[in-house]
């Protein structure tokens, strides 16, 4: 599937967050230091606290020509890494995931960069597995002297040191798993970024004080039958976008933790209430919602 909409590209990694059973989802676009273009350049960020995922849960999701399902547990996240590949290709050249379960943890690398010059596609994936309180190589999975093969091409071609990861890593909070994505070379409109972005911390966006927000440039409206405005923010704006579809998708009588460009929200969802929003393609009608901002 090709996301003419970026949005729906950026929802292929929200999906996998809710499939991990996560409960605090984080967007942002941070400035991170790229050590082989000497500059700093925008990231785009999603962190979640869900369960993680295993090497096998990595390998299906990033591996191309993955096509099929995983028979033996169809709702698991991974379960196609197509749409996750076209997702984040669509939202830039460059991914970094870092993932974390009870047992495991796996960083792995898909980059057009890092491979423009090579005739096969190479994917440098670590596996660690936890020894008490520490990460140690998995050598049942690979080498010591491959992971470090792999651990020095993340290094030399993404914005992470050994020392930035292990930052990282710390952000997976008190339950200690869930899943880091990290996009950049982000897409472009004309000589500026598909995406703009406005963070919501006073301290850093004084004018616009609670209303951090990642948006579409071009402010393109999507067209529907009978649409009669021409403004409807979900086309462009990331936290009205986000507002549905976690109504949509997430369960009953739960709540969602969200942060976007440093704005807390929760959002309470309930059961027998009718919805009116209408769903945007490909997603279920969902269920209703109140969303508290804290700012």
């Amino acid at each position: 599937m090709i996301y003419s909409w970026i949005f729906g590209a950026l929802a292929e990694l929200i999906d996998n967050s809710r499939d991990a059973g996560a409960s605090r989802l984080d967007i942002s676009i941070e400035s991170m230091f790229l050590k082989k273009e000497d500059t700093y350049v925008p990231v785009l960020c999603v962190i979640d606290d869900g369960h993680g995922m295993t090497y096998d849960d990595m390998m299906r999701m990033i591996s191309f020509g993955n096509k099929g399902p995983n028979k033996q547990c169809p709702d698991k996240i991974g379960r196609c890494g197509v749409g996750f590949k076209t997702g984040a290709m669509k939202l830039g050249k460059d991914v970094v995931v870092l993932t974390q379960t009870s047992s495991s943890g796996s960083v792995a690398f898909l980059s057009q960069s890092f491979n423009e010059e090579k005739g096969n596609v190479e994917i440098p994936v670590v596996t660690y597995r936890k020894e008490g309180q520490h990460m140690e190589f998995d050598l049942s999975i690979q080498s010591e002297a491959t992971a470090k093969y792999h651990l020095n091409a993340i290094k030399n071609f993404s914005p992470f040191t050994k020392y930035y990861l292990g930052e990282k890593i710390g952000l997976f909070g008190e339950q200690d798993t869930g899943t880091q994505i990290y996009i950049w070379n982000l897409d472009k409109w004309g000589t500026n970024y598909t995406l703009e972005w406005h963070s919501g911390k006073s301290s850093e966006n004084p004018m616009r004080k609670g209303r951090g927000d990642i948006l579409i440039r071009s402010r393109r409206v999507r067209s529907r039958q009978g649409q009669l405005s021409n403004k409807v923010p979900l086309d462009y704006s990331l936290q009205s976008y986000l507002e549905v579809i976690i109504e949509l998708h997430a369960p009953t009588n739960s709540t969602q933790k969200l942060k976007l460009m440093g704005e807390r929200w929760e959002i309470h969802l309930y059961s027998n209430t009718p919805s009116h929003v209408e769903a945007p393609s490909g997603l279920r009608r969902g269920i209703g919602a109140s969303i508290n901002y804290f700012i």
